[in-house]
């Protein structure tokens, strides 16, 4: 069984409303943004520069460096 399935319904789990939380003070413009908001955002960046990097592994193969 999967943790979300184990736990009581109704309950919330502390993580589930940490990802709900501000940010807060630190580096860049997040400070007002949730944690989830700020998850969601790292796996739009890494599915993109991953694309990117498939892309020029793909073109250097095809030149035969």
């Amino acid at each position: 069984m999967f943790p979300a399935q184990v736990r009581t319904r109704g309950t919330p789990d502390s993580a589930d409303e940490r990802l709900l939380a501000p940010i807060g003070l630190g580096p860049g413009g997040w400070a007002d943004e949730t944690y989830l908001k700020l998850a969601l955002h790292a796996l739009v960046e890494v599915s993109h520069h991953g694309g990117e990097i498939g892309l020029l592994r793909d073109l250097y193969l095809r030149e035969g460096v």
